[in-house]
């Protein structure tokens, strides 16, 4: 029987200085670890024949639940810089961050603070000491100029100001636009209204995103409802992309589930496809390429639908970005325990090759369904496809 192997090539000081030398990991199905050094070695070679000039010391070990491993048959050099190897347990773990005092963490920020940062540098991401500072001049000798009237106005309207980050800098955007440069916090907090009016009602218009985990409590309501009257089992509709997809589209979804309002995964409206373009993918935003570098370590990651993916973006902690280890760590996590494959529905990578199920198997699931009616839902999911 196989087992996966992770196995990486470190070269020597040397090799790093002179040949710019890198190291790289993947991961290899073998029968056992003697077989997997000598196809991993053969593999490395193949792939990087110039590395046979120079120095390299292989590392192998067994994967094991909770250790990261990179993804099978790829060479992967990020997974050496957020990974080490341990010899005690002789295998890798991952490599604690530094943490940079020079910058601070935005939501142990007050909320006041926060809001002046975000109207000051419109961003909530990479902020340091001394923009914190800056931005506190806002609250205090600049509290009368427009935009210490915007931080004012955010403060005495409770339904933006319990905004996330990223949907507030919309709404500050907003008023910067439509407001008068001399307006006051009672004009700037109508306008803050005015706008939340109007995405409420985009929302309306185009449907509100559903979690996985929401689909199957659903489903599992309806299900027992309709069992209790004597009906078929009903099926789960999922949806079902009208193109191949790639690591290129992937990037593209991920993009669209960034957008901080309410969202549609079978209707992408065009305003979010623009956003997605110009203000994530255009410009190399830091979240959206942290869960793209992370998504390529996963095996078989163009094969999980799209609820799947928008999920994984917008269920995420936030900020959870700029540790790469507890990114990995969720996204393997949430793939495994609610993760779909579009081309094989109602098998998740946790029960990928046995039993297949036709939900995710959570506990917030596992406690609305009884034995009985999770043996009656073993039966599959069918998808259904947008014209």
């Amino acid at each position: 029987m196989s087992k996966i192997f992770i196995c990486a090539a470190i070269p020597d000081e040397q090799a790093i200085k002179e040949d710019s030398a890198v190291a790289v990991a993947t991961a290899i199905e073998a029968g056992d670890e003697r077989r997997a050094r000598a196809k991993f070695h053969w593999q490395f070679l193949e792939h990087y024949p110039a590395a046979q000039d120079c120095a390299y010391k292989f590392l192998v070990c067994e994967d094991k639940p909770g250790i990261p491993r990179p993804a099978l048959d790829s060479w992967d050099a990020e997974y050496m810089q957020e990974n080490r190897w341990d010899e005690e347990s002789a295998s890798f773990i991952p490599v604690e961050p530094e943490s940079d005092p020079m910058n601070v963490n935005f939501d142990k920020l007050s909320l006041e603070v926060q809001n002046a940062v975000l109207v000051k540098f419109g961003t909530c991401e990479n902020i340091t000491v001394d923009m914190a500072i800056d931005a506190q001049e806002l609250l205090q000798e600049d509290v009368a100029t427009f935009d210490g009237h915007i931080v004012e106005a955010l403060m005495k309207t409770p339904e933006i100001n319990a905004m996330y980050p990223e949907r507030k800098l919309f709404a500050i955007g907003w008023v910067k636009h439509k407001c008068n440069p001399g307006a006051k916090w009672p004009e700037i907090q109508a306008e803050l209204r005015n706008w939340k009016k109007r995405q409420d009602a985009e929302r309306k218009e185009t449907g509100k995103y559903t979690s996985v985990v929401d689909l199957a409590r659903a489903r599992v309501n309806q299900q027992h409802t309709e069992n209790s009257a004597g009906k078929i089992n009903p099926v789960t509709a999922a949806i079902c992309r009208e193109y191949k997809q790639t690591w290129k589209t992937l990037d593209e979804e991920l993009a669209y589930a960034l957008w901080p309002g309410d969202i549609d995964t079978g209707n992408i409206d065009g305003s979010i496809h623009r956003w997605a373009k110009n203000e994530v993918i255009d410009k190399d935003r830091e979240d959206w390429k942290r869960i793209s570098a992370s998504m390529r370590k996963q095996p078989d990651a163009v094969r999980y639908d799209r609820q799947t993916i928008f999920g994984l973006v917008r269920e995420r902690p936030i900020d959870i970005h700029k540790d790469p280890v507890a990114l990995n760590k969720y996204i393997t996590e949430y793939l495994t325990t609610k993760g779909v494959f579009e081309d094989d529905e109602g098998t998740n990578q946790g029960t990928a090759g046995t039993l297949p199920s036709p939900v995710p198997e959570t506990d917030a699931v596992e406690t609305a369904m009884p034995d009985n009616e999770k043996n009656r839902m073993r039966s599959g999911r069918r998808t259904i496809c947008r014209a």
